[in-house]
């Protein structure tokens, strides 16, 4: 986490996204419960039998980066211990079971069929492999659409899927375990995981694992900016190690191999899809909310030689004179935004009909 021991106000954290030290305490509260899932009485007893109360109780302390606004708890819990208590006694209304209207799940559903199917459908993109998939509800409206579903989770939700006739996996992901069968998936999913992992890193390299060449990643996530923007603390717990905003998904995912396609973000969640790509990388002379292959200017260079000059002459300037002035700052000044998408976007306004990008 880059840290030893416990910080305090005033002290710094590396940043687990974009590494930077600076940071601020936003959050900090001395004794906090590890599952805040309701439980039976039976199974509350069993639990407190097995690892006693002050096992189950850790500081709940939250570190803010104020370059990539990415959000991480200064000290971890037991993973151990989390892991059991999820895999035991986790719950959640089955949408399969028709228990209560899943308005967050149809969500994504409705994304996927607007924002994703069609780019698939072109791609020929049609094995789903979802991670975290609960009782499968996802990848049994996917299958409705005719895409191959397979699913993975260790909850007592995958028996669910199960019994709905759904092919899912109850264990946790382990990507060595589908290359040794060599499975590999067009489009993998997952949902509300990434914050609870200790690596985010690990998480997504995990992924590229079991994507094909062309592979397409969706990943949704509670949209932190929202629950800070409102005031509202439901989104911190000590099962949310890293809570992600736009900027510090987006720099996670490029860091790993990964083009971001599409962001669609709710009042409460943030969804994100990215193409697995071998040549996306940050570089340290643009801003880090978009990414390039390499410098600004060699990428306009290929992007160009169709374009007239006068045309891409201001945006050069721009980065000239970005680069003169910022050299070694990945963040964005509020008076000088390089936005890579506007720049496209221009440049494709002013290309012939016959040469526009698609």
């Amino acid at each position: 986490m880059g840290h030893v021991g416990t910080l305090k106000d005033g002290d710094v954290m590396t940043c687990l996204i974009c590494y930077s030290h600076n940071s601020q305490m936003i959050l900090n509260e001395e004794s906090f419960p590890y599952f805040t899932v309701p439980v039976s009485k039976v199974d509350k007893i069993s639990i407190l039998n097995k690892y006693g109360k002050d096992s189950l109780f850790g500081e709940l302390c939250y570190w803010a980066c104020k370059d990539c606004g990415h959000l991480q708890i200064n000290k971890l819990p037991n993973k151990n211990i989390l892991d059991d208590l999820y895999k035991k006694y986790y719950t959640y209304p089955s949408p399969l079971k028709n228990t209560f209207e899943p308005l967050r799940d149809d969500y994504f559903v409705n994304y996927f069929k607007s924002s994703i199917d069609l780019l698939c459908r072109n791609q020929k993109l049609n094995s789903i492999l979802e991670v975290g998939c609960y009782d499968g509800y996802i990848l049994d409206c996917l299958k409705r659409e005719g895409y191959e579903t397979q699913g993975c989770d260790p909850s007592e939700g995958a028996k669910i899927g199960q019994d709905f006739g759904l092919n899912i996996r109850r264990e946790y992901f382990c990507p060595d375990n589908f290359v040794a069968e060599d499975k590999y998936y067009d489009i993998v999913i997952s949902r509300h995981f990434i914050e609870h992992v200790f690596d985010p890193y690990q998480y997504i390299n995990d992924f590229r694992k079991v994507l094909k060449t062309k592979g397409l990643l969706v990943l949704e996530t509670p949209n932190v900016e929202h629950f800070i923007e409102k005031g509202l603390l439901e989104v911190f717990s000590l099962q949310h190690i890293s809570l992600f905003t736009e900027d510090s998904l987006s720099i996670a995912l490029a860091k790993s191999g990964f083009e971001v396609i599409s962001v669609n973000k709710s009042t409460e969640n943030l969804i994100m899809a990215s193409t697995k790509s071998s040549k996306v990388e940050i570089t340290k002379n643009i801003n880090s909310h978009f990414n390039f292959v390499m410098d600004c200017g060699s990428f306009l260079d290929i992007l160009t030689p169709n374009v007239k000059f006068n045309v891409r002459t201001p945006w050069l300037k721009r980065i000239k004179k970005w680069k003169s002035k910022y050299p070694f700052d990945v963040n964005e000044p509020d008076d000088e935004s390089i936005n890579t998408q506007m720049v496209i976007k221009t440049i494709n306004d002013n290309l012939p009909k016959n040469k526009k990008w698609k």
